[in-house]
């Protein structure tokens, strides 16, 4: 239990936050369906369960294919990453990573809250 309370519950990268309920807002309100990439990756499952997008995320046999483009760090530039995947959207916590360390060419904050940017790739 107290692993647990450290490890999950005491975790702020996958926290929900008011600044995360805005950013799930935002782009369910966003036409069609997104296609996005999240960094930290430990926060694909809270954007998944929250929103309307399709989410790269590791999580069956299938996609154990390709996981390691990304997983457990980035081993390719997400500029290349977008364009192989079909990605529209970085949804990133600055609190772990800033955006201008990922070196994104023409990438367009189109939200941003708190902690939490959502680029457009």
């Amino acid at each position: 239990m107290v692993l647990q309370y450290k490890a999950v519950i005491k975790d702020r990268n996958r926290s929900l936050t008011p600044d995360m309920r805005n950013a799930f807002k935002f782009i369910n309100k966003l036409s069609g369906i997104p296609r996005i990439m999240c960094l930290p990756h430990q926060i694909t499952t809270m954007v998944a369960y929250n929103t309307k997008a399709d989410i790269l995320v590791g999580i069956d046999s299938k996609s154990v294919q390709y996981m390691g483009d990304f997983y457990p760090i980035l081993k390719k530039p997400v500029t290349e990453l977008a364009k192989k995947y079909a990605l529209d959207y970085l949804f990133l916590r600055e609190s772990f990573a800033k955006l201008g360390d990922l070196k994104i060419k023409n990438a367009k904050v189109v939200f941003r809250s708190g902690d939490i940017v959502l680029v457009r790739l």
